[in-house]
């Protein structure tokens, strides 16, 4: 805020009346700020009251800046040529040796024949301008770089002492890592758990006292930060609403200083260096989207890192020319287990349960399957012309002839396990491997080509059940189980209208995906007694991430490698 007083003939100070008019104008530094006044914004006004405010941009680079400004004050004069007045040619009148700062524009109405003091709320440091003509006050303000946190960043933040002020602390932040106290930085400095500030709903920010250790890109552990530092991590952020927190550090010798941080959105997730984005997509509308976007609307919305969503995306989701689709994967391990479970009397119920052919709802009862749903991937061999499976069809018969999407690894080393498969179809693959290379004594490739006919053919034969191709499959960039997306948790309702494919729409799908993973966040957070929505988590950020993320996929090293991979997408401007 600048608050202008009335400097008296006596050296005293006094209040303006609210009528008062004042000429005010950025005199340098002008690329840092703008006035604001009555709603307007400006780095001149002619002719303004109280109350006038400095605004800093949310773009300087260094920790601080200096920016001139000058205020003059209207009053009467007795006399006709005053300094500073322009005539109507526009030239500068002179008077009394000044001539009016060409850089200031100049009122059409008298001009400030007195001084007036300056006395913002930002440090200062007092100087009269030898250009600035008569009746002028000039300031310089130590402009304090904007304190931003991006959705999603880290930053580290540490309090050093106040060169102006003995009593104070000046909170300063890092990105670097490791860790480490800046210059001056003060390793006795404690902080207070950051507040919601600035009208907030809720506190925007995670805080701990540890950092995320890397071994490259590869997650290792959580470390203990040095002291007098603290972490940050931007949760909470919507479009339209405000989210800032109060950070204060303090001493035992009484010294302390808070800051105000906002968290704002991200322009991009993605690492300087990394190619290629997978941020444009096509959803099942044909239409385009932004992965980024989608990201960073809804894990600001459920306090998820974005960055985390995209990785994840990136491990869920079908990859095809450098981009993300909308994904289906029939999950015909889970549909078996799924009707041996505790709620199997509900799995097998409907509506959406495959009752097969010669039925009246072989497809079950409900909403038809789409068949105007585009880009869905992977295609399935079977159909060309459906994004989804429209006819009843049988476990094995669906795994033997989608053969490749139900294994890891190559040649005579397979994993079926790896995928959920059960024991028996394990044991029987590696049965196939010993009869062909141990007893028959067949060249590699003549061996996978024979161990494969002979396992799709035993696929066949021992699994005959109806495969439930709709409750029992995933769905969406992030592989939804539409068994979970109808738990109470997740909310996608259970009834004839809203099908199972219809979680292949983004705007279905990512609120409930992020509900999935907060709930198993959550249930993590429960054994160690810690708040979702509160900081110091005892695992800490990362290592409660990675832990709830064996809820989401028992793969083994799921949480890692997500983890890791989110380093591809930092939040950026």
């Amino acid at each position: 805020m600048i608050v202008v007083k009335n400097q008296n003939p006596d050296g005293t100070i006094t209040d303006f009346t609210p009528d008062q008019f004042f000429e005010v104008g950025i005199d340098s530094g002008n690329a840092y700020g703008t006035i604001l006044s009555q709603g307007d914004t400006s780095q001149y006004f002619a002719r303004r009251p109280q109350p006038l405010q400095f605004i800093a941009v949310d773009s300087i680079s260094a920790d601080s800046e200096i920016v001139g400004v000058r205020v003059g004050w209207e009053q009467e004069v007795p006399c006709s040529t005053v300094p500073g007045v322009k005539e109507n040619s526009g030239q500068n009148r002179k008077a009394g040796g000044t001539t009016v700062d060409a850089n200031l524009k100049n009122t059409s109405i008298n001009p400030p024949a007195k001084k007036v003091n300056i006395l913002p709320v930002h440090r200062k440091s007092v100087s009269d301008a030898p250009n600035f003509s008569s009746g002028y006050y000039g300031i310089g303000y130590e402009v304090i770089k904007p304190h931003i946190i991006l959705l999603g960043e880290t930053k580290y933040y540490y309090a050093t002492p106040d060169p102006h002020n003995s009593g104070n602390l000046i909170i300063k932040e890092t990105k670097t890592e490791p860790p480490a106290l800046g210059d001056g930085g003060i390793a006795s400095a404690k902080f207070n758990d950051p507040v919601a500030a600035g009208g907030s709903e809720k506190n925007p920010v995670y805080w701990e006292y540890k950092w995320p250790k890397y071994d490259g890109t590869q997650f290792q552990q959580m470390e203990k930060l040095p002291d007098g530092m603290i972490r940050l991590v931007g949760r909470y952020w919507e479009q339209g609403k405000t989210f800032k927190t109060k950070l204060t550090a303090h001493t035992s010798d009484g010294r302390s200083g808070s800051i105000v941080i906002e968290v704002k959105k991200p322009g991009a997730l993605l690492t300087a260096g990394q190619s290629p984005s997978y941020d444009p997509a096509l959803d099942i509308r044909n239409a385009h989207i932004s992965i980024d976007s989608l990201c960073i609307r809804w894990g600001g919305q459920y306090g998820i890192p974005p960055q985390l969503l995209k990785s994840e995306i990136l491990r869920e989701a079908h990859v095809e020319n450098q981009s993300v689709w909308p994904t289906y994967r029939y999950e015909p391990w889970q549909d078996l287990r799924s009707r041996a479970d505790t709620w199997a009397s509900s799995y097998m119920s409907q509506p959406y349960w495959v009752t097969g052919t010669g039925t009246p709802n072989p497809m079950g009862v409900g909403t038809a399957v789409p068949t105007s749903h585009q880009n869905v991937r992977p295609i399935l061999s079977f159909s060309q012309q459906n994004a989804y499976p429209n006819t009843p069809t049988r476990i094995g018969d669906y795994v033997a002839d989608n053969y490749k999407s139900y294994y890891q690894g190559v040649g005579l080393s397979k994993d079926f396990n790896a995928l959920g498969a059960p024991d028996q179809v394990r044991l029987y693959w590696y049965a196939l491997v010993k009869k062909y290379r141990s007893m028959y004594k067949i060249n590699p490739s003549q061996a996978v080509a024979f161990a494969n006919a002979d396992m799709k053919d035993f696929l066949r034969a021992n699994y005959a059940q109806w495969a439930q191709t709709r409750k029992g499959a995933s769905y969406g960039f992030l592989q939804v189980l539409y068994t979970t997306a109808i738990m109470s948790y997740c909310g996608y309702p259970q009834d004839n209208t809203n099908a199972p494919e219809n979680l292949d729409d983004e705007n279905n799908h990512f609120p409930i995906a992020c509900k999935f993973i907060k709930h198993n966040v959550v249930k993590v957070l429960s054994k160690t007694k810690n708040n979702y929505d509160i900081g110091k988590w005892q695992l800490g950020f990362e290592e409660t991430f990675r832990e709830g993320y064996v809820y989401y996929n028992q793969g083994s090293g799921y949480g890692s490698i997500v983890l890791t991979n989110a380093r591809m997408f930092d939040p950026s401007n």
